[in-house]
């Protein structure tokens, strides 16, 4: 469990300008080979394919060659097997978090996922050995992601459906929490579930390691949603008080604080960013009539969820320059606003804060960002 207050977490590092920097507390570093920031810290491999989208159509082929490019480049092995068997064994229980927000368009694709599972049973692991998991599974249902799992695939779930308070225990481990002092409105701060995040028992019960399929996403809240709000917001309960209300929002140590947490860190070992079709502006979901949506074509692999958010969140920058929007480290209804903000000021400074916290790697001058361009 950890306890993390804003006083210890309050704002940003070297390299976004108008956000202070400030002295941070790091977080544990887990005794395992393969805990984050893992074997590869500070590296993202970007793999492109023209061909990979067309007209919102993801061409599985296509995938499957970025996939094993972008999992030998990253690991430097001699075939995509071998680079698989770097991180798992068949005796695992493998999670692969799928991202299901931004539908039908903007979400782990289904050929990205069914190509993780491919690497996966490459690596030894059996069907009945992978979970495709969410926090919700109204939203695995809502994509139809249960429709396409491969026969032995489980699909596993904290709760049944969105509800704004979620402060609800079912399917969460009461051990592994996050706590804040800042509750979610109208809710007793002196009830400590009010204040406490949980883990979901699918992350630290049910499988022995995780695989963080993300998507490429500007958030009116967090700025930047890639790999590490896919693991805060979605291994957790009580998440809606990061961003309760316009002016109450602060994405940028909630995500932190929550992914500290060990067994976020021992058991994510890779993340696979979904840059096939991304978002740079009116995320993270559909819902929102400035969702705006780009045939990107890439594939990112890390294992380090700080050097691809850092990277994701220059590309969504240059995207968005490309469209005359503000960066977004400065938009916001106090800041240089476009008008459809719904919060005071994004806050992708989130991604700083975990850099500080050591959970990977910020300073872009440190990563190394390899582009890799396939025909």
């Amino acid at each position: 469990m950890s306890r993390l207050s804003r006083r210890h977490l309050l704002c940003a590092a070297a390299g976004a300008s108008a956000l202070p920097a400030v002295a941070l507390e790091a977080a544990e570093v887990p005794e395992a080979q393969l805990a984050l920031p893992g074997p590869h810290r500070g590296r993202v491999v970007e793999v492109r394919h023209p061909g990979s989208v067309t007209e919102g159509k993801v061409r599985g082929e296509a995938v499957r060659d970025m996939m094993a490019r972008g999992m030998v480049d990253l690991t430097g092995a001699a075939d995509e097997k071998q680079a698989w068997r770097r991180f798992f064994s068949p005796g695992d229980v493998v999670g692969i978090k799928v991202c299901p927000v931004g539908k039908p368009l903007s979400i782990s694709q289904p050929e990205t996922l069914l190509e993780v599972t491919r690497g996966l049973n490459l690596a030894g692991v059996p069907n009945e050995n992978i979970v495709w998991f969410n926090r919700y599974l109204e939203e695995i249902t809502a994509c139809g992601f249960d429709k396409i799992t491969p026969k032995g695939v489980t699909i596993a779930y904290g709760s049944q459906k969105y509800d704004e308070v979620q402060t609800a225990t079912d399917g969460y481990d009461l051990t592994q929490y996050a706590e804040f002092e800042r509750v979610m409105t109208g809710v007793d701060p002196a009830v400590a579930v009010n204040r406490r995040s949980h883990l979901s028992l699918v992350v630290t019960k049910q499988v022995t390691k995780i695989v963080n399929v993300c998507v490429l996403k500007d958030h009116a809240s967090a700025g930047v949603t890639m790999a590490l709000k896919n693991m805060s917001h979605g291994f957790s309960n009580n998440v809606c008080r990061s961003h309760a209300t316009a002016s109450i929002n602060w994405c940028d140590t909630f995500i932190p604080g929550v992914v500290s947490l060990k067994p976020v860190r021992r058991k994510v070992v890779l993340h696979v960013g979904d840059g096939l079709i991304g978002t740079y502006d009116g995320g993270p979901g559909n819902w929102n009539p400035h969702f705006r949506t780009w045939e990107y074509g890439a594939l990112f692999f890390a294992t380090d969820p700080v050097a691809m958010d850092r990277v994701g969140w220059e590309i969504l920058d240059a995207k968005r320059k490309e469209h005359r929007l503000p960066p977004l480290a400065r938009t916001g209804r106090k800041l240089e606003n476009p008008g459809h903000e719904g919060f005071d000021e994004r806050q992708p400074q989130h991604v700083l804060i975990a850099g500080r916290m050591g959970l990977g790697e910020a300073d872009l001058a440190k990563i190394n960002h390899t582009v890799v361009r396939l025909t």
